[in-house]
């Protein structure tokens, strides 16, 4: 009788293959655990970044507003000192030329109306849109 030498099959050889495939075939994506982990801190830098850009646009009305309050405070001086009496509104600033322009309200830019100038005395108060937002000028009127 012939033998055949058949070597047997070593499971311990085959084994450690499998793993090996899993663990490759797992490391091939993220999980959802990283998945969600990666949103939350995408959320949570948004939510930071659009409290920051939304403080910068506010700081940047007021500094308008400021400035047109200002601006137009300059044009009344102006209009004082050549006509003798301070003007009615924003727009006899325009109309007579001390204004190129009526300032818009910051925060609406539809208004043209936004600011006003009234007078006590001697006095001169420009108001912008928001309360709080005036400026007196003292003993300019004759």
């Amino acid at each position: 009788m012939v033998t055949q030498d058949i070597a047997p099959v070593r499971r311990e050889e085959k084994e450690p293959a499998r793993p090996q495939a899993i663990r490759r075939r797992r490391q091939a994506g993220f999980t959802l655990i990283e998945m969600l982990a990666v949103v939350v801190i995408l959320a949570i830098v948004a939510g930071v970044g659009f409290v920051v850009v939304n403080n910068q646009i506010e700081n940047a009305r007021v500094n308008t507003d400021k400035a047109n309050v200002r601006t137009i405070a300059d044009a009344t001086q102006r209009y004082i000192m050549d006509k003798g009496a301070a003007p009615t509104d924003v727009g006899d600033l325009v109309t007579n030329g001390y204004l190129a322009k009526a300032p818009v309200d910051p925060w609406d830019s539809t208004k043209t109306d936004a600011y006003s100038i009234s007078t006590t005395d001697k006095n001169v108060t420009i108001s912008g849109p928001k309360p709080g937002d005036s400026l007196t000028l003292s003993n300019v009127l004759p």
